[in-house]
């Protein structure tokens, strides 16, 4: 044995590659969440490097922060509240200069954070960093060989080794979570859609002396907007258009109970104030800070052309008139949106419509939408769509999409476009 050196094996003939990338295809083939592959990954580490300790640190997205996201034989409360920051102790360094540690004695290094001397005993150390496309993603770290032996070049690029496959492991598994929250999505987003397209109204009323025109187009299937009418009793008919807060299955059922309150609720109340009112006590009893709706109603005699109108937190409609061309904003009656508080008040205000008159019933969707500089449709474009207007509530409801649907041009519809027009013939 004299003159000869002493090297360590090559890292392929104490373990085939082959076994460790199957170990690890395996284990993220084998399991969905991304905290558990880490586990797994610290887990059989520790199982290649005969190691009593492992931890494996990310740097938090868009900070310097590293924070533990999977250990073996660390205490719990560690993992838990430690930090570091990038630069800061062995960890810190590793993350910041890309490059591999090897402690032989990890007390004497002048890295070494004190603090950390009462938790635990470490004497040799290993860190490896997890570089993804040139970027640290985090660190990989082992210390106490089971048989108390100090780290050796082998283990360093066995660990490194082990760090890639890591890498492309964590990436997709992220790559995974995001896909299938991707698809939960969407699956969420056509159900609300479903929701939506099975309690709006099929078909508007027919009535002698008035045309209906309602138009809802959602964005990227998102269950906010609704309207309705209603016949009723004493030839009357409810309109009711709004908005819930929230999108998704959550604001499509709560959007479809809304509705089932205010069809029933217009069967007893005869005023578009006196029916909000009903449905938001009924509402109230079960608000929580994310249920609240806002919207107008209004309650129209056929025979006698008088309507009352009641706004809940809503934008309130526009009254044309064909004979003269003017453009007016119906002051309706007001009170809270819908749900927020029991007992509130809600006003009405009636007014006598005239053969040829034409309202405008909308939700912010119109007015608030974005061309690509991130300007507004805006009341005024609205308003300039409304004085140009002749002819049936159809052709009115059209224009104004149309009007939209050109400013905003190539900028994705970013909430539901809902209208309903309402002519007295």
């Amino acid at each position: 044995m004299t003159g000869e050196q002493h090297r360590d094996p090559p890292c392929a003939e104490s373990y085939a590659l082959e076994r460790i990338l199957k170990e690890v295809s395996d284990i993220v083939s084998l399991l969905e969440d991304a905290e558990k592959v880490m586990n797994e990954l610290v887990r059989l580490t520790t199982r290649l490097l005969k190691v009593g300790n492992c931890s494996l640190v990310l740097v938090e997205p868009g900070t310097d922060v590293l924070r533990i996201h999977a250990s073996y034989g660390m205490d719990p409360e560690i993992q838990r509240t430690w930090r570091a920051r990038i630069g800061e102790g062995i960890t810190g360094w590793v993350a910041q200069t890309g490059k591999p540690l090897l402690i032989e004695n990890v007390e004497t290094h002048p890295l070494f954070q004190r603090k950390s001397r009462r938790r635990y005993s470490t004497k040799s150390l290993l860190s490896v960093p997890l570089i993804y496309q040139k970027r640290v993603l985090g660190v990989l770290n082992v210390n106490n060989r089971n048989d108390a032996g100090i780290f050796t070049q082998s283990d360093e690029l066995l660990l490194s080794t082990l760090a890639n496959f890591i890498v492309i492991a964590i990436q997709k598994s992220w790559m995974r979570a995001k896909i299938l929250q991707g698809e939960r999505h969407e699956a969420d987003l056509r159900v609300a859609r479903e929701i939506q397209e099975q309690v709006l109204p099929a078909q508007l009323p027919s009535r002698e002396r008035w045309e209906f025109s309602a138009r809802n187009l959602p964005a990227r299937w998102i269950a906010g907007d609704f309207f309705d009418a209603i016949p009723v009793a004493d030839d009357r008919t409810c309109v009711v258009i709004g908005d819930v807060c929230g999108k998704g299955v959550p604001a499509a059922l709560y959007m479809a109970r809304v509705m089932a309150y205010c069809r029933v609720v217009s069967q007893v109340r005869r005023t578009a104030g006196g029916i909000l009112a009903f449905v938001n006590d009924l509402l109230a009893s079960e608000w929580t800070d994310l249920t609240f709706v806002t919207a107008l109603a209004c309650v129209f005699d056929n025979r006698s052309g008088r309507i009352t109108f009641c706004s809940a937190g809503h934008p309130m409609p526009y009254r044309v008139r064909e004979s003269t061309g003017e453009v007016s904003v119906v002051e309706a009656g007001h009170g809270l949106p819908l749900g927020v508080e029991s007992g509130s008040s809600f006003e009405d205000v009636g007014i006598e419509a005239q053969p040829g008159d034409a309202f405008v019933l909308y939700t912010d969707g119109i007015t608030e939408a974005k061309n690509t500089d991130g300007e507004i449709f805006h009341e005024k474009r609205l308003q300039d769509v409304l004085r140009g207007h002749r002819g049936r509530p159809e052709t009115l409801t059209q224009s104004i999409l149309t009007a939209v649907q050109t400013f905003t041009g190539r900028e994705p519809q970013s909430d539901d476009l809902t209208l309903v027009t309402i002519k007295h013939t």
